[in-house]
């Protein structure tokens, strides 16, 4: 190989490395310019249009804080404040998809409003899947709440101030008694209607009312605000569309307030002000697209995710009012708050130049002092000035340890804040779950009064507190008159919404002298605990009646309800819950048999007629002993209603002077000490009957009620065995009904006898299950073959039904079978139609019967609904 070809060979190889060189410092420089030339894309999608007159202030805002020439933004807008219904949604979700799918991905989205961040959260995964999502102009707390979890999501939440303009509200109007929010069905009006009525305990001066749009036309809406007082306070929440479907524009809306309302009208967001809208504590749309602009700008040009980025929860809102409207109402401005933002004021020369002039004026001033102190101060400065100079040393180190003092406290305030906040919120989510457990626990869920629990224990309370006149309070026993009929010919609806208006009457007649209690359907009990004489008890029970005597309205329904009223005094009429509540019935139902409509005193009702009771004593005494009473039988039936499978004995007894009500001569049976002669009667009358009953292969059940006192008594166990041993009757046929009441109460006792019940072959049934809260340890230790639930516990579906589910899940783990007792109607039918149970009873099924008609029914299979004339 020649010399002048191995020079060839180096000067090709250097030319060859030379270009490479030259080729990647090019394509550095393109790929440089190619990515400074990028724009990132973001995708805005508005649940409304762009004629909205918020977006353009939204739009503003972002640009606000997104770099020139650095961004290009797509709009799409969703038009659901016109068009809110699902056609509308799946046909938007049909374009973006189809949009999307033919163009390159977005690197952000930000939605505006409610409709477009459920919309964006509903197809996350197949439309944004990894891509950063920032979200304005969204109400919905619980919605924002519940985004906190999802890691592509972050934003502004839109708070509106609604309790801080009714305050400026009642500042420029002091003498406004009545409070009006004009609102419509959209999701944004809904959530602030939801916040204003919660806001009325705040206000007691003023009477909160609401002109809602789903129940009236736009021309319905003008004739109202035409007739409006000039005292009254207006608040425009959301007024989009009306009862007939009708969408119109704000403009539209601010044409119709302008033209018919003579009274201010107040407002939540910023667009209207200044154009017919006085203001308020508004939300600022171009402030909340400044700070969604932000975390935008931070999201794209910072490895931030929206995961990093909190959300920004307090709305900045600011006071704005109309200068114009304030003067030609002549509203008082002397308590309005000092940084209010005036719109249509025009200032005097005084007024804007007024800071200048007091500037100038004391520059002026300071300049001839300072000039005048500096003239005869300036030797006297020039001997400081060797000595300023070498305190200027040490000065500035002492400044820069300060300084470093200074950012290590502002950490540390910092930190303090943050975990000051954490503990605040944690406290305050153990206060809601604490309010919500007492709630179900102690409150009852339709009216949200004390229940029958609360009651019990507050009694217990006043029993032990000292009380110098002897009298400590009074029971009333309130059941009120032919409430049956409500239910029945209106429905349940009616007779639920009926009962909420009953508790806020009782309520407000009782005042600051006690408490209001609904112990179940139409029956409540009112409680005075102060100290008090029998004058006084008397002018309360007159007021509670005279109160009831104006109707009520309920769905444009006027009802007259009256009740029959009993009254016990505590401690005179008993030492203990049941003794005052059984006091109270047994006067109640004096009440009620001296023709309704009033009230007895339960020693009054003793005292007034002490012949008769004496009578009545001995013609119960000479029954008892003579086996005169007689018992009715109430059948049961499977679920299907195709099958009778139970019946309960109920002891009756007809005096010489007609029917007399259990609840009237047990307690005289108590008196008398005669309860054993009458347990060993139905005892037999039972065992006898089930004897008939099960003469055939069908099995049929006898249920027997077993009271306090025989349940608690030490002879009971030895009696029972010698009523069977005489019968020969298997006892697995035969039920006892125990009180869930009684069981809380006296447990130990009642587990003892129950257990030793159960061994001698009975089956056990808990009556009332559910009225007491009974601790469901409590049935993992009894041997309970059954519960009796009542229907009324089945009305409120809205508020039970999570937890009777629930419950009945747990009695099924226990192998306990369910009765439905107090089935009335059709109407009780429809409320367990979601419900797991196994036998039903009723008057809808059957009345009590005597015994020979029982006998028919089951022998005979004459399964059908029995109806009697009369009962």
């Amino acid at each position: 190989m020649s010399l002048s070809y191995l020079r060839h060979l180096i000067r090709m190889k250097r030319c060859v490395l030379s270009m490479t060189v030259l080729f990647v410092v090019f394509m550095s420089l393109q790929m440089g310019a190619a990515f400074a030339n990028h724009k990132h894309t973001i995708l805005f999608i508005s649940s409304y249009n762009s004629r909205f007159p918020t977006f353009f202030l939204q739009i503003e805002g972002l640009k606000h804080n997104l770099p020139k020439d650095s961004f290009i933004i797509d709009l799409e807008f969703m038009d659901a404040k016109r068009f809110n219904d699902s056609d509308n949604e799946n046909s938007f979700y049909k374009r973006l998809a189809y949009k999307l799918n033919k163009d390159n991905p977005y690197d952000l989205v930000i939605v505006s409003d409610d409709n477009a961040l459920r919309f964006a959260l509903a197809h996350q995964s197949e439309l944004f899947s990894d891509i950063p999502i920032v979200f304005l102009g969204v109400n919905d707390h619980d919605l924002v709440v519940s985004m906190r979890d999802n890691p592509m999501v972050t934003g502004v939440f839109e708070h509106a101030s609604i309790d801080r303009t009714i305050t400026l509200a009642t500042e420029l109007m002091p003498e406004a008694t009545d409070l009006y929010a004009i609102v419509d069905d959209t999701l944004s009006g809904q959530g602030d209607l939801a916040v204003y009525n919660s806001l009325s305990s705040l206000f007691p001066s003023l009477t909160f009312h609401t002109i809602d749009l789903r129940q009236m036309t736009f021309e319905m809406l003008s004739n109202r605000l035409e007739v409006l007082k000039p005292t009254d306070i207006v608040i425009l929440l959301s007024a989009y569309d009306d009862s007939s479907g009708k969408t119109i524009s704000f403009d539209d809306i601010m044409e119709i307030m302008n033209a018919h309302a003579a009274v201010p009208i107040f407002h939540l967001y910023e667009h209207g002000v200044g154009d017919g809208l006085i203001g308020g504590c508004i939300i600022s749309h171009m402030a909340q697209g400044e700070a969604a602009g932000v975390i935008a700008n931070d999201l794209l040009t910072k490895e931030l995710t929206p995961a990093d980025i909190p959300v920004l929860m307090e709305s900045p809102n600011t006071y704005m009012l109309d200068y114009e409207i304030v003067k030609n109402h002549d509203l008082s401005t002397d308590s309005l708050p000092e940084d209010i933002i005036w719109l249509n004021r025009v200032e005097s020369f005084w007024e804007t130049y007024f800071n200048l002039i007091v500037t100038i004026t004391c520059i002026f001033m300071a300049l001839l002092f300072f000039l005048s102190y500096l003239l005869y101060y300036i030797k006297k400065a020039k001997d400081i000035e060797n000595h300023l100079q070498e305190r200027s040393e040490e000065l500035k180190d002492l400044y820069e340890e300060l300084s470093a003092s200074e950012e290590e406290l502002r950490v540390q305030n910092e930190e303090l804040m943050v975990t000051q906040s954490q503990l605040k919120k944690q406290r305050s989510e153990l206060i809601r779950k604490q309010k919500l457990i007492e709630d179900y626990a102690y409150y009852d869920f339709l009216t949200h009064l004390p229940n029958r629990y609360s009651l019990k224990m507050d009694i217990h309370k006043l029993l032990e507190r000292q009380s110098p006149t002897g009298i400590k309070g009074a029971i009333f026993f309130i059941d009120f008159d032919n409430f049956k009929y409500v239910n029945d010919n209106f429905g349940h609806s009616y007779g639920d919404a009926l009962l909420i208006e009953i508790s806020k009457r009782l309520e407000k007649q009782l005042l600051d002298n006690g408490k209001v209690y609904r112990l179940g359907g139409d029956e409540f009990v009112a409680m005075v605990d102060s100290s008090c004489d029998y004058e006084t008890i008397d002018f309360i029970a007159k007021r509670l009646v005279d109160s009831f005597q104006t109707p009520m309205t309920i769905h444009d329904n006027a009802f007259l309800v009256t009740f029959s009223m009993g009254i016990a005094m505590i401690p005179i009429h008993g030492s203990d819950f049941d003794s005052l509540i059984g006091a109270a019935d047994l006067a109640m139902y004096e009440a009620k048999n001296a023709g309704k409509n009033g009230y007895k005193f339960f020693d009054e009702s003793a005292s007034a007629q002490p012949a008769q009771r004496n009578a009545l004593k001995r013609e119960l005494n000479h029954a008892i002993a003579e086996n005169e009473m007689t018992l009715n039988f109430q059948p049961i039936y499977t679920r299907e209603g195709a099958k009778i499978r139970f019946a309960e004995a109920m002891l009756r007894w007809h005096s010489s002077t007609g029917f007399v009500p259990p609840q009237k001569f047990l307690p005289i049976v108590h008196e008398l000490g005669v309860m054993s002669l009458l347990t060993k009667y139905v005892f037999s009358e039972v065992l006898d009957l089930s004897t008939i009953l099960n003469s055939s292969e069908k099995v049929t059940y006898v249920n027997i009620n077993i009271s306090n006192d025989e349940i608690l008594s030490s002879i009971l166990i030895a009696e029972v065995e010698q009523l069977l041993s005489k019968s020969h009757v298997d006892p697995q046929l035969i039920c006892l009904e125990v009180s869930e009441a009684l069981i809380e109460s006296n447990f130990d006792m009642v587990q003892k006898q129950i257990t030793a019940l159960s061994r001698l072959g009975f089956r056990i049934i808990i009556d009332n299950f559910g009225a007491e809260y009974l601790s469901l340890n409590y049935l993992k230790k009894l041997p309970i073959d059954f519960v009796k639930m009542d229907i009324t516990m089945f009305s409120d579906l809205s508020a039970n039904e999570k937890m009777l589910s629930s419950l009945i899940n747990i009695l099924r783990e226990l192998n306990i079978l369910i009765i439905i007792k107090n089935v009335e109607s059709e109407v009780h039918l429809s409320y367990l139609n979601t419900f797991d149970y196994d036998y039903i009873q009723g008057h809808y099924f059957s009345y009590p019967v005597g015994r020979d008609r029982l006998i028919k029914m089951v022998l005979d299979e004459e399964i059908k609904i029995y109806h009697p004339q009369s009962h």
